[in-house]
Protein backbone atom coordinates (compact mmCIF):
# COMPACT_ATOMS: atom_id res chain seq x y z
CA UNK A 1 0.00 0.00 0.00
CA UNK A 2 1.49 3.14 -0.85
CA UNK A 3 0.80 6.03 1.52
CA UNK A 4 0.23 9.86 0.55
CA UNK A 5 -1.68 11.53 3.43
CA UNK A 6 -1.90 10.26 7.39
CA UNK A 7 -4.41 11.78 9.15
CA UNK A 8 -3.13 12.13 13.44
CA UNK A 9 -5.76 12.33 15.86
CA UNK A 10 -4.60 12.62 19.49
CA UNK A 11 -6.28 14.41 22.38
CA UNK A 12 -7.04 14.58 26.15
CA UNK A 13 -3.64 15.06 27.91
CA UNK A 14 -0.09 14.84 26.78
CA UNK A 15 0.08 11.08 27.19
CA UNK A 16 -1.55 11.14 23.97
CA UNK A 17 -0.03 14.38 22.49
CA UNK A 18 2.98 13.43 22.93
CA UNK A 19 3.67 10.41 21.12
CA UNK A 20 1.64 11.90 18.17
CA UNK A 21 3.86 14.41 17.92
CA UNK A 22 7.04 12.00 18.09
CA UNK A 23 5.74 9.69 15.25
CA UNK A 24 4.77 13.04 13.47
CA UNK A 25 8.04 14.58 13.79
CA UNK A 26 10.07 11.17 12.39
CA UNK A 27 7.62 11.14 9.93
CA UNK A 28 8.52 13.98 8.55
CA UNK A 29 11.95 13.20 8.13
CA UNK A 30 11.87 9.86 6.98
CA UNK A 31 9.28 10.53 4.67
CA UNK A 32 9.05 13.70 3.75
CA UNK A 33 6.77 13.46 0.45
CA UNK A 34 3.89 12.05 3.21
CA UNK A 35 1.44 15.06 4.00
CA UNK A 36 0.38 14.94 7.68
CA UNK A 37 -2.37 16.39 9.46
CA UNK A 38 -3.72 16.02 13.18
CA UNK A 39 -6.97 16.27 14.63
CA UNK A 40 -7.05 17.73 18.34
CA UNK A 41 -9.66 17.87 21.09
CA UNK A 42 -10.63 21.83 22.65
CA UNK A 43 -9.49 21.98 25.80
CA UNK A 44 -6.81 24.64 26.29
CA UNK A 45 -3.91 22.31 27.55
CA UNK A 46 -4.40 20.14 24.03
CA UNK A 47 -3.88 23.42 22.17
CA UNK A 48 -1.12 24.71 23.68
CA UNK A 49 0.92 21.55 23.38
CA UNK A 50 0.08 21.31 19.64
CA UNK A 51 0.90 24.94 19.34
CA UNK A 52 4.39 24.46 21.55
CA UNK A 53 5.45 22.70 18.32
CA UNK A 54 4.14 25.02 15.68
CA UNK A 55 1.19 22.82 14.82
CA UNK A 56 -2.13 24.16 14.10
CA UNK A 57 -4.37 20.72 14.24
CA UNK A 58 -8.29 20.12 13.46
CA UNK A 59 -10.51 20.45 16.10
CA UNK A 60 -13.24 18.29 17.37
CA UNK A 61 -15.39 20.13 20.00
CA UNK A 62 -15.77 17.38 22.50
CA UNK A 63 -15.39 17.67 26.49
CA UNK A 64 -14.78 14.61 28.29
CA UNK A 65 -15.11 11.18 27.10
CA UNK A 66 -18.24 10.18 24.91
CA UNK A 67 -18.33 6.96 26.80
CA UNK A 68 -18.20 8.12 30.68
CA UNK A 69 -20.27 11.23 32.20
CA UNK A 70 -23.16 9.08 33.86
CA UNK A 71 -26.98 9.36 33.12
CA UNK A 72 -27.41 12.63 33.78
CA UNK A 73 -24.87 13.82 31.34
CA UNK A 74 -25.72 11.42 28.55
CA UNK A 75 -28.76 13.08 26.75
CA UNK A 76 -26.37 16.48 26.52
CA UNK A 77 -23.19 14.82 25.68
CA UNK A 78 -24.42 12.43 22.88
CA UNK A 79 -25.74 15.33 21.52
CA UNK A 80 -22.44 16.85 21.00
CA UNK A 81 -21.14 13.11 20.10
CA UNK A 82 -23.47 13.42 17.04
CA UNK A 83 -21.88 17.10 16.21
CA UNK A 84 -18.76 15.79 16.72
CA UNK A 85 -19.25 12.90 13.91
CA UNK A 86 -19.79 15.70 11.52
CA UNK A 87 -17.03 17.47 12.45
CA UNK A 88 -14.93 14.35 11.77
CA UNK A 89 -16.41 13.81 8.83
CA UNK A 90 -15.97 17.27 7.24
CA UNK A 91 -12.38 16.83 8.46
CA UNK A 92 -11.57 13.26 7.05
CA UNK A 93 -13.43 14.76 4.05
CA UNK A 94 -11.00 17.96 3.23
CA UNK A 95 -7.70 16.11 4.37
CA UNK A 96 -8.52 12.83 1.85
CA UNK A 97 -6.09 10.64 4.08
CA UNK A 98 -5.35 7.49 3.10
CA UNK A 99 -4.92 6.49 6.53
CA UNK A 100 -5.65 7.51 9.59
CA UNK A 101 -3.89 6.77 13.19
CA UNK A 102 -5.43 7.16 16.39
CA UNK A 103 -3.47 8.07 19.61
CA UNK A 104 -5.99 7.66 21.95
CA UNK A 105 -8.03 10.06 24.22
CA UNK A 106 -11.97 10.58 23.84
CA UNK A 107 -11.18 12.72 20.44
CA UNK A 108 -10.20 9.06 19.16
CA UNK A 109 -13.92 7.74 19.31
CA UNK A 110 -16.00 10.16 16.89
CA UNK A 111 -12.15 9.64 14.46
CA UNK A 112 -12.67 5.65 14.93
CA UNK A 113 -16.57 5.53 14.03
CA UNK A 114 -16.60 7.95 11.06
CA UNK A 115 -13.37 5.60 9.51
CA UNK A 116 -15.30 3.21 10.29
CA UNK A 117 -18.04 4.52 8.42
CA UNK A 118 -16.44 5.90 5.45
CA UNK A 119 -14.55 3.19 4.91
CA UNK A 120 -10.92 4.62 5.61
CA UNK A 121 -8.41 2.17 7.12
CA UNK A 122 -7.01 3.02 10.25
CA UNK A 123 -4.70 2.00 13.35
CA UNK A 124 -4.97 3.10 17.05
CA UNK A 125 -1.92 2.98 19.35
CA UNK A 126 -2.30 2.34 23.19
CA UNK A 127 0.23 3.84 25.34
CA UNK A 128 -0.70 2.43 28.28
CA UNK A 129 -0.60 -1.16 30.09
CA UNK A 130 -4.30 -1.32 29.92
CA UNK A 131 -6.32 -0.72 27.08
CA UNK A 132 -8.52 2.05 27.02
CA UNK A 133 -11.94 2.17 26.34
CA UNK A 134 -12.22 3.42 22.56
CA UNK A 135 -9.07 0.72 22.24
CA UNK A 136 -10.91 -2.00 23.41
CA UNK A 137 -13.44 -0.63 20.88
CA UNK A 138 -11.53 -0.26 18.20
CA UNK A 139 -10.69 -4.01 19.09
CA UNK A 140 -13.93 -5.06 18.78
CA UNK A 141 -14.49 -3.35 15.35
CA UNK A 142 -11.27 -5.30 13.80
CA UNK A 143 -9.19 -2.13 14.16
CA UNK A 144 -5.27 -3.70 14.42
CA UNK A 145 -3.83 -1.94 18.05
CA UNK A 146 -0.26 -1.07 18.65
CA UNK A 147 1.05 -1.57 22.08
CA UNK A 148 3.47 1.12 23.82
CA UNK A 149 4.22 -2.06 26.32
CA UNK A 150 4.33 -5.74 26.51
CA UNK A 151 0.82 -6.19 27.61
CA UNK A 152 -2.44 -4.72 26.63
CA UNK A 153 -4.89 -5.83 29.54
CA UNK A 154 -7.52 -7.37 28.61
CA UNK A 155 -6.50 -7.34 24.93
CA UNK A 156 -6.00 -11.26 23.99
CA UNK A 157 -2.04 -11.44 22.71
CA UNK A 158 -2.50 -12.13 19.30
CA UNK A 159 -4.67 -9.14 19.00
CA UNK A 160 -2.38 -6.51 19.37
CA UNK A 161 1.29 -5.42 18.48
CA UNK A 162 4.17 -4.37 20.99
CA UNK A 163 5.58 -1.33 18.94
CA UNK A 164 6.56 0.73 22.56
CA UNK A 165 5.30 4.48 23.14
CA UNK A 166 7.04 7.13 20.41
CA UNK A 167 9.06 10.00 22.40
CA UNK A 168 10.18 13.56 21.34
CA UNK A 169 13.68 13.52 19.88
CA UNK A 170 16.49 14.51 22.94
CA UNK A 171 19.82 14.11 23.82
CA UNK A 172 22.08 14.56 27.39
CA UNK A 173 23.41 18.25 28.06
CA UNK A 174 25.67 19.14 30.57
CA UNK A 175 24.05 20.64 33.71
CA UNK A 176 25.07 23.71 33.71
CA UNK A 177 23.40 24.01 30.49
CA UNK A 178 20.62 22.55 31.52
CA UNK A 179 20.19 24.33 34.24
CA UNK A 180 20.31 27.90 32.19
CA UNK A 181 17.67 26.70 29.96
CA UNK A 182 15.24 26.38 32.69
CA UNK A 183 16.35 29.33 34.27
CA UNK A 184 17.27 27.82 38.03
CA UNK A 185 19.98 27.36 39.96
CA UNK A 186 21.25 24.27 41.92
CA UNK A 187 24.23 24.14 44.72
CA UNK A 188 27.36 22.19 43.47
CA UNK A 189 27.05 18.80 44.65
CA UNK A 190 23.35 18.84 45.19
CA UNK A 191 21.31 15.92 43.90
CA UNK A 192 18.15 16.44 41.96
CA UNK A 193 14.68 15.10 42.35
CA UNK A 194 12.60 15.63 39.71
CA UNK A 195 8.59 15.28 40.65
CA UNK A 196 6.28 15.05 37.52
CA UNK A 197 2.51 15.28 38.15
CA UNK A 198 1.19 14.13 35.11
CA UNK A 199 -1.95 15.93 33.60
CA UNK A 200 -4.52 14.48 35.95
CA UNK A 201 -3.99 13.96 40.26
CA UNK A 202 -1.16 15.44 40.59
CA UNK A 203 -2.29 18.64 43.20
CA UNK A 204 -2.24 16.06 46.62
CA UNK A 205 0.97 14.44 45.44
CA UNK A 206 3.03 17.52 45.10
CA UNK A 207 1.76 18.45 48.88
CA UNK A 208 3.25 15.01 49.97
CA UNK A 209 6.50 15.67 48.59
CA UNK A 210 6.78 18.96 49.61
CA UNK A 211 6.07 17.38 53.30
CA UNK A 212 8.42 14.34 52.44
CA UNK A 213 11.59 16.43 51.43
CA UNK A 214 11.64 17.54 55.42
CA UNK A 215 13.05 13.58 55.36
CA UNK A 216 17.24 14.02 57.33
CA UNK A 217 17.21 11.67 54.11
CA UNK A 218 17.65 14.21 51.36
CA UNK A 219 19.92 16.72 52.89
CA UNK A 220 21.92 17.58 50.32
CA UNK A 221 18.95 17.26 48.04
CA UNK A 222 16.81 19.86 45.96
CA UNK A 223 13.50 18.76 44.24
CA UNK A 224 12.29 20.39 40.84
CA UNK A 225 8.18 19.87 41.06
CA UNK A 226 6.55 20.50 37.50
CA UNK A 227 3.21 22.58 36.85
CA UNK A 228 3.28 22.73 41.07
CA UNK A 229 2.89 26.78 40.78
CA UNK A 230 2.16 29.16 38.01
CA UNK A 231 5.70 31.37 38.55
CA UNK A 232 8.90 29.31 39.74
CA UNK A 233 9.22 29.79 44.05
CA UNK A 234 11.29 28.31 46.12
CA UNK A 235 9.91 26.41 49.60
CA UNK A 236 12.68 24.60 51.69
CA UNK A 237 14.45 21.89 49.89
CA UNK A 238 11.74 22.38 46.67
CA UNK A 239 11.61 24.24 43.54
CA UNK A 240 7.77 24.19 42.58
CA UNK A 241 8.07 25.39 38.82
CA UNK A 242 5.39 25.68 36.10
CA UNK A 243 4.70 23.76 32.94
CA UNK A 244 7.87 23.48 30.84
CA UNK A 245 8.01 21.18 27.67
CA UNK A 246 11.75 21.37 28.28
CA UNK A 247 12.28 17.44 29.23
CA UNK A 248 15.61 17.29 27.87
CA UNK A 249 16.74 19.69 30.32
CA UNK A 250 14.70 18.63 33.32
CA UNK A 251 16.14 14.71 32.38
CA UNK A 252 19.75 16.18 31.77
CA UNK A 253 19.77 17.50 35.68
CA UNK A 254 18.18 14.68 37.55
CA UNK A 255 19.44 11.83 39.56
CA UNK A 256 16.23 10.22 39.98
CA UNK A 257 12.55 10.95 39.22
CA UNK A 258 9.52 10.74 41.08
CA UNK A 259 6.28 10.63 39.14
CA UNK A 260 3.03 9.48 39.02
CA UNK A 261 2.48 6.58 36.08
CA UNK A 262 1.64 7.96 32.62
CA UNK A 263 2.82 6.14 29.85
CA UNK A 264 4.46 8.46 28.42
CA UNK A 265 7.00 9.95 30.91
CA UNK A 266 7.83 6.08 31.95
CA UNK A 267 9.06 5.41 28.77
CA UNK A 268 10.64 8.41 27.94
CA UNK A 269 12.39 7.82 31.71
CA UNK A 270 13.12 4.51 31.17
CA UNK A 271 14.74 5.37 27.69
CA UNK A 272 17.06 7.90 29.75
CA UNK A 273 17.70 4.87 32.12
CA UNK A 274 16.97 7.19 35.17
CA UNK A 275 15.42 5.66 38.08
CA UNK A 276 12.40 6.61 39.44
CA UNK A 277 9.80 6.13 42.14
CA UNK A 278 6.08 5.57 40.90
CA UNK A 279 2.96 7.03 42.43
CA UNK A 280 0.44 5.99 40.56
CA UNK A 281 -2.77 7.91 40.67
CA UNK A 282 -5.39 5.64 42.09
CA UNK A 283 -8.63 7.30 39.95
CA UNK A 284 -6.91 6.33 36.90
CA UNK A 285 -8.92 4.69 34.68
CA UNK A 286 -8.96 1.11 34.72
CA UNK A 287 -6.06 0.98 37.24
CA UNK A 288 -3.88 1.60 34.52
CA UNK A 289 -1.35 3.62 35.85
CA UNK A 290 0.06 1.16 38.49
CA UNK A 291 -0.10 -1.22 35.47
CA UNK A 292 2.07 0.91 33.41
CA UNK A 293 4.11 1.13 36.62
CA UNK A 294 4.46 -2.90 36.96
CA UNK A 295 5.41 -3.00 33.39
CA UNK A 296 7.68 -0.67 33.84
CA UNK A 297 9.52 -2.26 36.59
CA UNK A 298 10.14 -5.75 34.46
CA UNK A 299 12.51 -3.69 32.31
CA UNK A 300 14.05 -0.43 34.14
CA UNK A 301 15.19 0.72 37.51
CA UNK A 302 11.75 0.92 39.18
CA UNK A 303 10.47 1.26 42.55
CA UNK A 304 6.38 1.39 43.04
CA UNK A 305 5.10 3.96 45.89
CA UNK A 306 1.58 3.80 47.29
CA UNK A 307 0.43 7.84 47.88
CA UNK A 308 -0.50 7.41 51.12
CA UNK A 309 2.95 6.38 51.91
CA UNK A 310 5.21 9.60 50.63
CA UNK A 311 4.97 11.88 53.34
CA UNK A 312 6.26 9.07 55.79
CA UNK A 313 8.23 6.92 53.45
CA UNK A 314 9.93 8.56 50.08
CA UNK A 315 13.10 8.89 51.76
CA UNK A 316 13.50 5.16 52.77
CA UNK A 317 12.08 4.80 49.26
CA UNK A 318 14.52 6.56 47.37
CA UNK A 319 16.91 5.23 49.38
CA UNK A 320 16.16 1.93 48.66
CA UNK A 321 15.90 2.54 45.02
CA UNK A 322 19.50 3.81 44.64
CA UNK A 323 20.87 1.22 46.75
CA UNK A 324 19.77 -1.72 45.08
CA UNK A 325 16.53 -2.26 47.17
CA UNK A 326 14.48 -5.33 47.95
CA UNK A 327 10.44 -5.90 47.74
CA UNK A 328 8.89 -5.53 51.14
CA UNK A 329 4.52 -5.52 51.65
CA UNK A 330 5.01 -1.32 50.42
CA UNK A 331 7.70 -1.06 48.57
CA UNK A 332 8.22 -2.87 44.86
CA UNK A 333 11.97 -2.58 43.77
CA UNK A 334 12.71 -4.45 40.80
CA UNK A 335 14.40 -4.06 36.92
CA UNK A 336 17.88 -3.19 35.81
CA UNK A 337 19.07 -0.16 33.79
CA UNK A 338 18.80 -0.91 30.10
CA UNK A 339 21.49 -0.67 27.17
CA UNK A 340 19.26 0.56 24.42
CA UNK A 341 20.29 3.82 22.79
CA UNK A 342 17.95 6.30 23.18
CA UNK A 343 17.92 7.46 19.53
CA UNK A 344 17.85 3.98 17.95
CA UNK A 345 14.92 2.91 20.20
CA UNK A 346 12.92 5.64 19.14
CA UNK A 347 13.38 5.29 15.29
CA UNK A 348 12.15 1.63 15.85
CA UNK A 349 8.98 2.46 17.69
CA UNK A 350 8.09 4.59 14.59
CA UNK A 351 9.49 2.24 12.15
CA UNK A 352 7.11 -0.31 13.20
CA UNK A 353 4.20 2.01 13.31
CA UNK A 354 4.83 2.46 9.90
CA UNK A 355 5.02 -0.70 8.84
CA UNK A 356 1.73 -1.53 10.64
CA UNK A 357 0.30 1.01 8.37
CA UNK A 358 1.85 0.52 5.04
CA UNK A 359 0.28 -3.06 5.92
CA UNK A 360 -3.60 -2.22 6.27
Amino acid sequence: MRIKRVLVVAGGTGGHIWPAIAFGSWLRERHSDVDISFVSGSRPLELKIYREVNLDPHIIHLEGSPLGGGLRKMPRRWKQIFKCFHQARDCIEKEAPDVCLMFGGYVSFPALMVSKMMGLRCLIHEQNAVAGRVTRLAALLGVPVASGWDTCHPLKDKSYKYVGVPIRGMQRIPRPIALRRLGISVEAGSKVALVLGGSLGSGSLFEKVIEASKDEYFSGWTFLIIGASSVPQVIGKCILMPHTWDMEALYSVTDVVITRGGASSLTEIKLWKLPCVIIPWRDSSGGHQRANAVAFCRSARGLILDEELVSGGLGRAVESLLNGGSASSDLIVCGTTLDEDLPSVTSKTCCDLWEMLLAL
